[in-house]
This record gives C-alpha cells, sequence and structure tokens, in this order.
C-alpha cells in the first residue's frame, strides 16, 4: 500500500521526470522536498539543467519575475492538495 504522501511524491518525480531529470534524481528531489506537506500555493523551482554548482530544487510562493537561466517549475501545493482532494472524496 502506498500512502498519500508517497502518491504526492511518486507524481511529483514524475512532473520532474518529464521536464528531464532522471528518474533516480526526480524521485530522489521530490522525497526531498516533500517530507513536510506543501501549502497549497507551494512552487518547487529548479534548474532546467543539471550540472555541478546549478544548485538544489527549493520551495517557493511567489514564482520569480526574471529568470536568469531555464528553470523547471512545479505547482507541488496544487498537485498535493489534489491528491489528498480526491482521497477524501474516494473514502466517503
Amino acid at each position: 500500500m502506498f500512502s498519500l504522501q508517497d502518491i504526492c511524491i511518486l507524481r511529483v518525480a514524475f512532473e520532474l521526470e518529464r521536464a528531464g531529470r532522471t528518474w533516480l534524481t526526480a524521485l530522489g528531489a521530490a522525497f526531498d522536498n516533500l517530507q513536510i506537506p506543501p501549502d497549497p500555493d507551494a512552487l518547487l523551482i529548479a534548474p532546467a539543467v543539471i550540472r555541478r554548482g546549478c544548485g538544489l530544487p527549493f520551495i517557493t510562493y511567489v514564482a520569480p519575475s526574471a529568470f536568469d537561466r531555464s528553470i523547471i517549475v512545479v505547482p507541488i501545493g496544487l498537485i498535493c492538495e489534489t491528491i489528498l482532494k480526491e482521497a477524501e472524496y474516494v473514502a466517503v
């Protein structure tokens, strides 16, 4: 059985993989950033290209107004909130 947290991690990892990460890198980034349930408006911001010193993904609540390089923006708060609401609906 998967917990709701596991499902959120897998869903966010899927989005990161679609954006060009390897599955293991995407899964690790999703796991690291979803240990605490995010607020509904949380965004995961990560560099689009992985190379040494490019920085780790981080959570923010406001999208940057300007980008100096390509980035990935994943609405992790919305993804997790949707999963939790669907689980409540199914449980009823």
